[in-house]
């Protein structure tokens, strides 16, 4: 398994991204984050557990959430760096959230919004846990993606020019290396429930 993570134990699968959808041989829908949970979050009152950014931002992006979609219910909100993660599953209990998103990147928050279901599932509760890689981060930006960047697959690029510092390794190691085990790949996602 890739990352360590069974992904036959998500109730579905999504796939952000046209490389990743390539390798899996487009047998998957386009599903982002910053398609579909701004739609969840305008439709329905939710309380919303939020996990990611850093010390600094993840307050601002909480606050950014309860601002931008009125109906949502900001009940709690932690980092992604370890001292925060050491504390999401208390703060998930204490809360009793119907939503948890998780932004932590990819691999990183699959492993930790799988773990936290499972400890939140031991206590009792039904919430909904969802990965936005970092979606969060581009809240603070209006149109942080154009349309023609959608339109031209191009958001890669644009985000890789944004934060080079932080996501080259992202789109030229990574990238290459899951070119290098597609194979691999396409296996440990054979049975899991797409969603489309």
């Amino acid at each position: 398994m890739l990352l360590s993570v069974n992904y036959k134990e998500f109730t579905g699968i999504g796939v952000d991204g046209s490389l990743l959808r390539m390798i899996l041989q487009n047998k998957v829908e386009h599903n982002s984050a910053d398609l579909y949970l701004p739609e969840l979050l305008q439709k329905m009152p939710l309380k919303v557990f939020v996990i990611g950014g850093t010390s600094e931002t993840c307050k601002a992006n909480s606050e950014l959430l309860a601002n931008r979609f009125s109906l949502a219910k900001i009940v709690g909100y932690v980092s992604g760096d370890s001292d925060g993660l050491r504390g999401a599953a208390d703060g998930i209990n204490q809360t009793n959230p119907d939503l948890v998103i998780v932004g932590l990147g990819p691999g990183l928050q699959d492993i930790e919004a799988l773990r936290l279901w499972k400890l939140s599932q031991s206590v009792g509760g039904s919430r909904l846990f969802v990965t936005c890689g970092g979606w969060l981060d581009q809240l603070q930006k209006v149109d942080y993606f154009p349309k023609w960047a959608y339109f031209f697959k191009l958001n890669w690029l644009l985000r890789l020019a944004r934060e080079p510092r932080r996501l080259w390794k992202r789109y030229s190691y990574w990238a290459f290396r899951s070119i290098a085990k597609r194979h691999e790949l396409r296996k440990s996602v054979s049975e899991v429930n797409w969603l489309g």
